[in-house]
């Protein structure tokens, strides 16, 4: 299970909120962004850092 931080979980809400629908959570690199979309519209939130193990 993924750990997100207090303003991650802000920025998903935000946005599901305003209608759009969560995607999918892609990792690049060690950057991470939710992706969202409503109606044919496609969205990328910046999230923080994945943490090393």
């Amino acid at each position: 299970m993924e750990e997100y931080t207090e303003s991650d979980k802000k920025k998903i809400e935000k946005k599901l909120s305003e209608g759009y629908e969560f995607v999918e959570i892609v990792v690049k690199n060690k950057d991470r962004y939710a992706i969202f979309q409503k109606n044919e519209e496609y969205v990328a939130v910046k999230l923080s850092k994945k943490k090393q193990k």
